[in-house]
């Protein structure tokens, strides 16, 4: 190890402690081979458990160590980094490995990956879920799993089929094509803000001239559990943060021409809409493809103090949401939850009025769903 930065690991806990290490590493690190950056990562979390009070501090600077291991090129450092903790706290380790997936997809090639990662004994719980959450990165960068040795032998492993992301396809659906971009877009598709793509404007511009031939008559489903799964992409922006969630069914005694969907939109008792609904008219019409990146982009970033998964879990967040929005049951095959996805009318609406912060975290989203005789709406919003 590098001595200057071993003698510091001592006089780590405190505030000038971690400033001089922090300054030594930044004069070090291109001098260091993979070996010594790793030795250097295992002293410094090996140092954390004798300062508990201090863990804090030693997680922001293993951390730091680390990711020079992420950085470095070539396998050495991959099997090195494999060794090490994904993070300090145990409680926190494999939440941890659903950000080192990412960092790694983005990093390292998928046959480097495959070759290091899902090879050779698990050397610690965490290096189950980074494997898994791994797979799942890889999918949603385009890569074909199944012309891959290892990640296909792993992908149809009991050990993967067992995983709660082990339900998601292990090939893009046509509908996911946009999350897909998203994933690897530096900025999501230009729009105003990183949710909610509603514009009012375009919404007037398409709104068609109402066709209605009668009455619509609307009475509310109150289903907990549906409610509940509506919910799921932004579930966890609750209890962090300010968030306010709502989700509702509706169902109607006719089927609703697409044409009259402001009318009846204006019509139902929203939660989110205390000064009625028409305020938040009218709507915009969307594909499943873009309903699909909302709900996903709401899963993955988290609210306003954070709380951003993975992007496996985020994927099956937005799928599970999507589901109950379209009105098909969860374990249901994602062939029949694509298909009724796509034959779902869907829309995004304003966020007018008291209920929305307005801010930046700001999901609406209305599905009619095929048959067109019920109508479930969500709308999430956060602050800090």
């Amino acid at each position: 190890m590098e001595p200057a930065l071993h003698r510091l690991i001592d006089t780590l806990a405190g505030e000038k402690g971690a400033t001089a290490f922090m300054a030594q590493l930044g004069r070090r690190a291109d001098e260091m081979n993979t070996r010594q950056v790793a030795a250097l990562a295992a002293a410094v979390a090996a140092a954390a458990d004798s300062h508990p009070d201090e863990v804090d501090t030693y997680a922001y600077i293993y951390d730091s160590v680390r990711s020079l291991l992420i950085a470095a090129p070539g396998p050495e450092s991959l099997r090195r980094l494999l060794h090490l903790p994904t993070a300090l706290r145990p409680d926190a380790e494999l939440r941890a490995a659903e950000l080192l997936a990412e960092e790694l997809a983005d990093t390292r090639s998928a046959d480097e990956l495959a070759d290091t990662v899902f090879t050779g004994p698990l050397h610690r719980p965490s290096l189950h879920e980074l494997r898994v959450c791994l797979l799942q990165e890889l999918v949603l960068r385009s890569v074909q799993i199944n012309e891959i040795p290892h990640l296909a032998a792993f992908a149809a492993s009991p050990a993967a089929a067992q995983h709660p992301l082990g339900r998601l396809p292990a090939t893009l659906l046509a509908v996911e094509r946009g999350v897909a971009e998203l994933v690897t877009a530096e900025q999501h598709l230009g729009w105003p803000t990183p949710l909610n793509p509603y514009r009012r404007a375009d919404a007037a511009e398409r709104s068609p001239a109402p066709h209605t031939g009668g009455a619509y008559r609307l009475a509310e489903v109150r289903d907990p559990a549906q409610r509940v799964a509506i919910g799921t992409a932004v579930q966890h922006w609750s209890g962090i943060s300010n968030a306010r969630i709502t989700a509702q069914i509706f169902a109607v005694n006719r089927e609703v021409d697409p044409h009259d969907i402001d009318a009846v939109f204006a019509g139902l008792p929203l939660e989110c809409a205390p000064e009625g609904a028409g305020t938040l008219t009218p709507l915009l019409d969307t594909t499943a493809t873009t309903a699909l990146c909302v709900l996903f982009l709401a899963a993955s970033s988290g609210g306003a103090y954070g709380g951003r998964r993975g992007n496996g879990y985020a994927r099956l967040a937005a799928w599970e949401s999507m589901a109950a929005l379209a009105g098909t049951p969860a374990a249901a095959p994602f062939a029949d939850l694509a298909a009724q996805a796509e034959e779902t009318h869907w829309y995004l609406f304003d966020t007018q009025g008291p209920w929305f912060y307005r801010v930046a975290w700001d999901v609406t989203m209305a599905a009619l769903r095929p048959g067109r005789r019920e109508l479930a709406v969500l709308a999430a919003t956060d602050t800090d």
